[in-house]
């Protein structure tokens, strides 16, 4: 259970991280803030969408 829950708070920096890096390039680039803001919003959804996935079809095969 608590390595499950330790790669649970893995994947969720990774996806905090994904986050921000998104953010930072995209201001970096002179884009328009809000839509740098929706682009980390969503991928970092979206990695976190995939890693919890992935847990959960571990959990059922075992």
């Amino acid at each position: 259970m608590e390595a499950t829950m330790e790669k649970t708070i893995k994947n969720l920096l990774i996806s905090l991280m994904v986050m921000v890096v998104l953010l930072l390039g995209n201001i970096f680039l002179n884009g328009p803030v809000e839509l740098s803001a929706f682009l980390s919003l969503i991928g970092g959804f979206l990695i976190a969408a995939i890693c919890y996935g992935r847990t959960l079809v571990d959990r059922t095969k075992k």
